[in-house]
């Protein structure tokens, strides 16, 4: 007889403690998107940096024809 065991994703705790708003809209978040608190930062901290790196270009792209 084998026993299946399922590996759990690693985590890393870093400890860093949010504001209680934040921890609302997480929460509301993961209502909408049905998935864990770990996915809903993960998927806004990628939405966030790809607006940045975006936004970062077209000033650098501004800033270059002036």
């Amino acid at each position: 007889m084998r026993i299946i065991v399922k590996k759990k994703p690693v985590k890393s705790s870093k400890g860093y403690r949010l504001k209680i708003s934040t921890h609302k809209l997480i929460d509301k978040m993961q209502e909408i998107m049905q998935c864990s608190q770990d996915e809903v930062i993960t998927t806004a901290c990628r939405k966030l940096y790809g607006e940045i790196k975006v936004n970062s270009e077209i000033i650098k792209q501004y800033s270059n024809e002036n």
